[in-house]
């Protein structure tokens, strides 16, 4: 089971505040982490690696101009826009 030390670790590092919700996310993460070591003591002897499992043909489509939106009609969809383009809210400090 992963600490409670460890936990305020990663939320430091990741930059969360988890004073609420540690104690659930403790568990969760520990049921994870215990789910991930069973994979890992599987046995895969004699079992062939695979890179990649999809082997289908998907050609892309060919590029094609068409018709579209003039600015004001793109801009005109947006909540807020400012000086012509979408205004955004911030996300960084």
């Amino acid at each position: 089971m992963i600490t409670r030390a460890e936990m305020n670790n990663l939320a430091d590092m990741a930059k969360f505040s988890l004073d609420e919700e540690i104690g659930e996310l403790q568990m969760e993460i520990s049921e994870v982490l215990e789910f991930v070591s069973k994979i890992k003591d599987v046995d895969t002897e004699g079992v062939d690696p695979t890179e990649q499992l999809e082997t289908g043909n998907h050609p892309l489509r060919e590029d094609v101009v068409g018709e579209s939106l003039s600015h004001e009609d793109v801009v005109a969809n947006t909540k807020e826009d400012q000086y012509g383009y979408f205004k955004i809210l911030n996300i960084m400090d």
